[in-house]
Parts: structure tokens; C-alpha cells; sequence
């Protein structure tokens, strides 16, 4: 590890030029490449009996393609909803994507020997005859104020600006709407993903670096050990592009994975880097001690997590295989980056962090320390959390009960009157090993 480090010292701009333009291409594929999927098929197991008739039934007859509007509405019979039905349909077929709309009102009905067409226009003129043609029917779900559409899009249009297009026109009327079909389980599902890219990630760096900050004390050590990782996701994101396939939910969540395990190795090496660069008055001397400290360590961590992401590839599910191959993937990827980038870095410029002695080594004791000793501003917290869940639900889903568990732990612990002190403490050492 020390030839390592001291070949990485040497060519430490020509490995962060690398680095940089690897960035900046796989930034290129991620924007010109990006692609998301909401295709559920992709969870069932390779050669799955009822999966692949699916897929044949929906080639030859166009099956996918099909969206259900449920309406529901007391009377739905009567004259003036009946009305508005019409005036619905009329919207809908104006929407362009759209092929035809089964409706389970008449559109034309026969009047003699002769068929005539029935709009919104002139339902009211044609009412009896339209009533007396639905009770004929065999659908008798309009008796329970239910009606059914069933929309055909056309080939090759994008489904999700249909929905999106069918959504804004049904927030007119005073239905009840209920949406359903394999291409409306698309759309909601790539809202989730977008969901997930936009905000879940984002708030996970963010905690990240929330915990890095309490741990180092130092906006820059922070920041480079944040990097590798966040490099590494970036180019996790643009091999899975280049590789033809698209974000589904469980690719989706292998960034984050690199995020999460990838940093460890990082913040590792910048915290004994630190702490070496206060005993060494070269910088050099310092990195090549780090390296020698954590550098193995860093590598059966990488390797090991690698393996562990790689024994997925016995399932028999497509979406589980390519997560743990992408997330392996990314796992290298994040190691490359720490091994290389890290000691470039810091042979360039310094990072030298006097010790505090003021400060408690453990720092995330401290900071439960001074939220034991506000349980007003705790319990604040909480509330506000709270009362924005239902707008964030999703990204605070798994955050709201942790709060609620510490809230509880804080009041048991005073109501019991043990020495939190002595308790965090034992926590915190038994959790760093």
C-alpha cells in the first residue's frame, strides 16, 4: 500500500484530470440517456408461464395499451349526468394519443330502421330511448351509480402525457374518478421513481453529510469524503444507460447504495488522514501513513460488499439481478475513487484540522446530549415532522418512526433516571467497534 500511495502522490493531476473528464462524459450520458420504467414484467422470473403470455397477448392485441376510467356518481342515470357523461366523452376524444373510448353509455343507438348518434348535445332529445338501451345491456353497474371507460391509445405515443392529459380534463366534472390498467400502474410507478431521484436521494446526501459534518468538524474534509461516493453514483447512473437498460425500482435504489457504502471508505481515510497530518509535518508522509493504516481495510470492504451485491445474480428475476450487478459495479466504482482521488487530493492542497479539546471525540454523544436537554425543541421537531408527513410521506416514511423511537428513549431515560452519559457513551463505542 505504501508503493501505492506514493505512485498515486506522483501522478496524483494526471488522476484527477481523469477523474474530472470521467465526470463530465458520464454526466453527458446521464442527461442524453436518461430513461426511467415503470414495467412491473421486469419483476417476474425469467421464463415465469403467465408473464410471457402477458407480453404475447399485449403484442398481438395491443393489450397495454389500455387505460380503465372508473366513474362514480350517485344518479348517474339522470338527464343532467348523463349529460355531462357525454360532454366527457367529447373531451376525451379530443385529447390526441387517443384511438377509441368504449363507454358504457350508447353513442348511437337504433331508432327504427335507422342508427342515430348520441352527443351532449342532444341526449336530452334522445334521454328515453338512451335509458331504455343501457337497461337492455348486460352492464347493470350504472344501477349502483358506476360507470366504466375503457380507453385505447394509439400506437407509439406516450402514455404518460395521455394520462396526464385524461386527468386534467376529468378534474372538470364532479365524478368520483378512479383510474386503472397496466399503463396507469406505469405512470404512477415512474412518479415514484422521479420521486425517489429528486428528493429521497437528495435528502439521504444531505443526512450524510449532516453526520460527516458532526463527525469531522471541517466543511472541506467533509466534502472530500462525500465525493468519491457521489462520483461513483454518477457513474453507476451512466453505465446502467450505456448499458441499454433504465431506472425501475429497484435499480433506482442502487445509487443510494453506493452513496451510503461507498463514503464509509472514504471518510475513513480522511479522518486517519487528520489525525496522521497532526503527528507528521509532511503531508506526504502523512497520506502514505494513512494509506498504509486503512488502505487493506478499504479493499476487503470494497471486495466484500462487492460479493455480497453479487450473489443476487442467482436470482431468477431480471430486476434483482441487474440491482445487485449495478450495485457492485458501483461499489468499485466508489473504491477506485477513494484509493485514487482522495491522495491526489490532498497532495495537492492541505487539509490540517487542529484538535478541539473542547469538543467530546464522540460527536454524535453530543448532539443527543443537547437534544436530551431540550425535549421541548425535540418534541417541536417531531410535531413539525409531523404535520408535514402527508406532503412528504414517502421520503420521511422511514424517518418519522426513528424520531418517534429517540423521543420515547429520551422521556424513558429521564423518567428512569439513568446517567445518559454513561449510556450514549457505551452505545457509541460498542457501534465504532
Amino acid at each position: 500500500m505504501e508503493r501505492f500511495a506514493r505512485l498515486t502522490l506522483k501522478y496524483k493531476k494526471q488522476i484527477i484530470s481523469t477523474i474530472v473528464l470521467l465526470n463530465l462524459v458520464a454526466l453527458y450520458i446521464v442527461l442524453t440517456r436518461f430513461a426511467i420504467s415503470g414495467d412491473v414484467l421486469s419483476f417476474f422470473r425469467t421464463g415465469f408461464k403467465e408473464s410471457e403470455e402477458f407480453k404475447t397477448i399485449s403484442n398481438k392485441y395491443r393489450g397495454l395499451d389500455v387505460i380503465l376510467i372508473g366513474i362514480e356518481k350517485t344518479d348517474i342515470t339522470s338527464e343532467e349526468n348523463l349529460k355531462r357523461v357525454y360532454k366527457l366523452l367529447d373531451d376525451l376524444h379530443r385529447i390526441k394519443g387517443i384511438a377509441y373510448i368504449n363507454s358504457f353509455v350508447p353513442t348511437r343507438i337504433l331508432k327504427g330502421i335507422s342508427f342515430l348518434n348520441v352527443d351532449y348535445k342532444n341526449v336530452d332529445k334522445f334521454y328515453p330511448d338512451v335509458i331504455t338501451f343501457m337497461k337492455r345491456s348486460n352492464n347493470s353497474l350504472y344501477k349502483k351509480g358506476l360507470g366504466l371507460l375503457t380507453v385505447q391509445l394509439r400506437n407509439g405515443v406516450d402514455s404518460n402525457k395521455v394520462i396526464e392529459r385524461i386527468m386534467k380534463v376529468t378534474k372538470k366534472y364532479s365524478f368520483d374518478f378512479h383510474y386503472s390498467g397496466s399503463k396507469v400502474m406505469d405512470y404512477y410507478v415512474n412518479k415514484y421513481l422521479l420521486l425517489i431521484i429528486f428528493l429521497i436521494i437528495p435528502v439521504v446526501i444531505f443526512l450524510i453529510l449532516f453526520i460527516f459534518k458532526l463527525s469531522l468538524k471541517n466543511t472541506k474534509a467533509v466534502i472530500l469524503s462525500i465525493a468519491p461516493a457521489g462520483y461513483a453514483a454518477l457513474w453507476t447512473f451512466a453505465y446502467i444507460f450505456i448499458s441499454g437498460a433504465s431506472m425501475n425500482l429497484l435499480t433506482i435504489v442502487t445509487p443510494l447504495f453506493v452513496i451510503v457504502m461507498g463514503s464509509a471508505d472514504a471518510l475513513h481515510f480522511v479522518s486517519h488522514y487528520i489525525e496522521n497530518r497532526r503527528k507528521f509535518i509532511e503531508k506526504d508522509k502523512a497520506i502514505v501513513e494513512s494509506m498504509k493504516m486503512v488502505g487493506i481495510p478499504m479493499l476487503m470492504t470494497t471486495v466484500t460488499t462487492m460479493a455480497g451485491f453479487l450473489s443476487l445474480e442467482v436470482s431468477s428475476v431480471l430486476a434483482v439481478r441487474q440491482m445487485g450487478y449495478f450495485a457492485a459495479v458501483g461499489i468499485a466504482f466508489a473504491g477506485l475513487i477513494s484509493w485514487t482521488f482522495i491522495p491526489s487530493v490532498l497532495g495537492l492542497t492541505d487539509l490540517y484540522v487542529k484538535e478541539d479539546k473542547r469538543t467530546q471525540r464522540l460527536n454524535l454523544t453530543t448532539f443527543f446530549l443537547k437534544a436530551y436537554k431540550r425535549p421541548k425543541a425535540v418534541l417541536l421537531v417531531f410535531l413539525l415532522l409531523l404535520f408535514f408527513y402527508r406532503s412528504v410521506k414517502y421520503a420521511l416514511k422511514g424517518i418519522i418512526p426513528i424520531l418517534f423511537t429517540l423521543t420515547v428513549f429520551f422521556g424513558f431515560l429521564r423518567l428512569s433516571r439513568f446517567n445518559l452519559n454513561v449510556v450514549i457513551a457505551n452505545i457509541a463505542s460498542i457501534a465504532i467497534g
